[in-house]
């Protein structure tokens, strides 16, 4: 969703999901995150994570930069 003239905001939910041989190991997931294009062709990005199981790790964060070329 846009926010302002260069930024963008997205919630996202998302989930990994396995059948191993000793037992299924799913993974669930939701980030939002925030992204700005700083230069016509740079944008900075930044997201927070949060598990929704018990097999999720409890908190990730990411902090990314996108260059076009």
């Amino acid at each position: 969703m846009p926010v302002g003239d260069a930024g963008n905001i997205h919630l996202e939910y998302f989930g990994i999901f396995t059948e191993a041989p000793t037992g299924d190991s799913d993974k669930h997931y939701l980030s939002p995150g925030y992204h700005i294009e700083v230069y016509e062709v740079v944008e900075l990005g930044v997201r927070v994570g949060w598990g929704l199981n018990d097999q999720s790790a409890n908190f990730f964060s990411y902090v990314g930069i996108g260059i076009l070329f």
